[in-house]
Order: C-alpha cells, then structure tokens, then sequence
C-alpha cells in the first residue's frame, strides 16, 4: 500500500494528481489529463476526483498507465514526466539495494507494468548505466519451484 513506485497504479494516480491540479489551478485539459478522462469514460475532470475514491481497484488504475505510456511516446511533456519519475523511483530503488547488498549487479525488473512497458525498461536502463539489468521473463513463482527442488536434490530427496 506504500510502494509500487515505478508502478501502474503509481502513475496512474499521479496521473489524477496532475489532473487535479490543474483544474486546481484553473488551468486548461491537457493530452495527458484529456487521455485520462477517456480511459475512465469520463466527459469531465470535476468528476475524477469523486470517481477516483469510488474507484479504488489498485489494478483498475494500474490498468490506465499503458495510455499514458504511449502519450509519452508522442513526446507529451506530462505524460514523458511521469514515466521519466517512474524511470528515476526504480532505478533509486534499484542503485539502494544494490548498494546495501555491495554488489554491482544484474538487476531484474519485474511486475506487470514494467515487465510490459519497453519505454519504462529502456528508462530505467539510462539510469543504471553499468548494471546489468533484465527484464522478467516467467512468473515469480517458477523461481521458487526451482529453489525448492533444488533444496530438496540437494538434500538427497528426489523428486517427483
């Protein structure tokens, strides 16, 4: 409930934020704000902040960040701020424990949104120069079946 930063549903609600804000502002609809509001069926952004709380599916919102992802790829300054914060929050997260653990690497990305996202992983890349970073290519758990069967070989019990 604290993290996902580089996630989904981050952004997304960063999204809302900037949304928000500028109608806070008494700003105009921009691309990304525009996007946002046709992603949720939306005819008008003072209706996004009640649908927002009415809507509080974590992968609802994290469902919203791919139509963000490609306005960035159009150049949309806001949207190309969002990944790009994306981008920095994970590769932090990434240079922290790297550091806390004193090795130089690889690094795996993982989670349904940056598994997904090529422009988040070539991001996060730029970031890390020099760290071996990949991306995951099967399901968390298939890593955890092989360690267990390889605790079990290892201890002289077989397999089935």
């Amino acid at each position: 409930m604290l993290g996902d930063e580089g996630g989904g549903y981050r952004i997304a609600v960063d999204a809302v934020r900037h949304a928000l804000d500028r109608m806070d502002a008494g700003r105009p609809d921009d691309p990304l704000t525009a996007t946002l509001l046709a992603q949720c069926g939306l005819d008008v952004r003072e209706q996004l902040i009640d649908f927002f709380y009415r809507t509080q599916d974590r992968r609802y919102w994290a469902e919203r960040a791919p139509a963000l992802v490609a306005l960035a790829a159009t150049g949309d300054p806001a949207a190309t701020t969002l990944l790009a914060a994306a981008a920095d929050a994970l590769a932090a997260l990434a240079t922290r424990v790297l550091g806390r653990l004193g090795i130089p690497g690889p690094v795996v990305l993982g989670g349904g949104f940056a598994v997904h996202q090529p422009a988040l992983q070539r991001a996060v890349r730029d970031r890390l120069p020099g760290v071996d970073v990949h991306v995951l290519t099967e399901e968390p758990v298939t890593g955890a079946v092989r360690l267990a069967a390889a605790l079990v070989t290892s201890s002289g019990q077989e397999t089935t």
